[in-house]
């Protein structure tokens, strides 16, 4: 005696196979700890700011990292509009004490102006803040009025609350 099962239509069993590799492959993209990362941008808006009686460097000071956070910048960017033409410009990424992180020297500059998009990677812990230093090189001066300085960072903020944040290695 033969026992027949019973038969599922076969539209029925394609569709059912292709939501499951579907919903597999999300959950192979997807970053496990994506719940943790909030998103970061922050701006630092100096114009008109840097222009003491001949500024050769501009600080831009981002704000603090929130409590039980650790804050990841992935690019730093910016735009700088000078009085005349330095002939280098560079950016120094400090931290709150004022000690360095990273530096690079910015494209050079067309028409008084400068910008600058530079992939980095740094962390910034919980309570902490870090700076964008700006400078010109030999002489070169900060316009006035409304010439434009700014520098942004993008990135994310670890939750340490959720995930314990590990301690880093100096």
């Amino acid at each position: 005696m033969t026992t027949r099962l019973p038969s599922l239509p076969r539209r029925l069993i394609a569709v059912s196979v292709a939501v499951s590799m579907a919903v597999a492959a999300s959950l192979l993209a997807q970053d496990v700890n994506a719940a943790e990362q909030v998103p970061y941008q922050a701006v630092i808006n100096m114009t008109g700011k840097c222009t003491a009686q001949g500024a050769t460097a501009c600080s831009f000071n981002f704000p603090t990292v929130p409590l039980g956070h650790r804050l990841v910048v992935r690019q730093i960017s910016g735009l700088m509009n000078f009085s005349g033409a330095p002939n280098t410009v560079s950016v120094t990424i400090n931290e709150q004490n004022g000690d360095p992180l990273q530096g690079f020297i910015a494209p050079p500059v067309t028409y008084q102006e400068t910008g600058f998009i530079q992939p980095t990677l740094f962390y910034v812990d919980a309570g902490k803040s870090f700076s964008v230093q700006v400078t010109a090189s030999p002489s070169g001066q900060f316009a006035s009025g409304p010439a434009v300085q700014f520098v942004s960072a993008i990135g994310y903020l670890i939750d340490c609350d959720k995930e314990r944040c590990p301690d880093f290695a100096r």
